[in-house]
């Protein structure tokens, strides 16, 4: 079998009825009937008055119409009658044609503001009763209260909220007492017990804390703000030289290096720190000569040192690097020779 089709859609809802009304026209005197509310009236070419004959009479051509005599004697107005075709009855003196019945709506009550017979409560709907005010009418018919919903007051902390558990807010209707609970979020703000410092901050960095929450056991961390004061503590100087600077001794900070002010004062290079520890007549910092103009008694080359046989076999070196052109001076500049 093939699928079922989509099903059709749903064809649009139709008009509320109106309840025909009916009156009797003052001025000619015939019943007259309202489909649209009293707005405008059309007659039904039936008279209020006549007489009319008996229904049970076979000679009598139909039944009494509205507002006739049914206990006249039958005598009639018309030898020949002339019946309306949409209504029934005859157009001169009002009388029903046989299997002829006129279906008319009643008029429409006019009911008061009525009493209320049940209540309406918070959750359920209340009757009110409503009577037809028209003269001689009994009819009665019920009509629904809303009900009213509850009046919730702002209601009462039941349940405090937590760092990880909601609370309960309970209110109360004050109509019907009845109560209806609200959750109130967590508030996620531990409850620190005792705080164990694990980074102490500095001057210029943050340090660390932790804690454990009393109320739900969870391990969590806060930052601890930077001091923003150095730590000091003293830094030895250095002692000048020939040809560097150098410093007194100073405070600086022990967390980022920074020098305090006015702490640290140079001290300026100068030629009296000319060192010669070795004795070779040259400063060991910068080799400044220190012994003034150079002489072979004030030379500290070897070969301006030597003497009995060291001088006989430097003497001998002399010769050849004489022939060969090596060398004719001595390092220091003073001739060999």
């Amino acid at each position: 079998d093939g699928k079922d089709g989509v099903d059709g859609t749903n064809g649009t809802d139709g008009k509320d009825g109106i309840t025909p009304q009916l009156r009797i026209n003052t001025e000619t005197n015939e019943w007259e009937v309202s489909y649209d509310n009293g707005q405008s009236w059309t007659s039904l070419g039936v008279k209020a008055t006549g007489g009319t004959t008996d229904p049970t009479d076979p000679d009598d051509g139909g039944d009494d119409p509205p507002g006739g005599d049914s206990s006249d004697t039958g005598d009639t107005v018309c030898d020949v009658h002339t019946w309306n075709a949409d209504t029934g009855y005859c157009t001169v003196c009002g009388k029903a044609q046989a299997g002829t019945y006129l279906i008319l709506g009643m008029i429409d009550h006019d009911f008061d503001e009525g009493v209320v017979t049940v209540p309406a409560t918070c959750t359920e709907d209340g009757v009110k009763t409503v009577s037809c005010q028209a003269e001689g009418c009994t009819k009665t018919q019920t009509e629904v209260i809303a009900a009213t919903g509850h009046e919730w007051n702002d209601g009462e902390i039941t349940k405090e909220a937590t760092c990880g558990a909601d609370g309960v807010l309970t209110k109360t209707c004050g109509s019907c007492g009845e109560t209806t609970t609200e959750a109130i979020a967590a508030t996620g703000e531990h409850t620190a017990g005792e705080w164990v410092v694990v980074k102490a901050p500095t001057c210029c960095e943050e340090g660390l804390k932790k804690s454990v929450c009393t109320v739900c056991g969870k391990t969590y961390t806060e930052k601890i703000p930077a001091t923003n004061e150095h730590t000091w503590k003293t830094a030895p100087g250095k002692a000048p030289t020939c040809s560097e600077d150098g410093y007194t001794n100073h405070q600086v900070c022990a967390d980022c290096g920074a020098i305090k002010e006015g702490t640290k004062t140079v001290v300026p290079a100068d030629e009296s720190y000319h060192k010669d520890y070795n004795a070779d007549g040259l400063c060991d910092e910068c080799d400044h000569n220190m012994r003034g103009e150079i002489t072979p008694d004030n030379c500290n080359c070897w070969c301006h040192k030597t003497s009995g046989l060291s001088k006989f076999i430097y003497k001998i070196i002399l010769f050849f690097w004489k022939l060969f052109g090596i060398s004719e001076t001595c390092p220091c500049g003073i001739a060999h020779y």
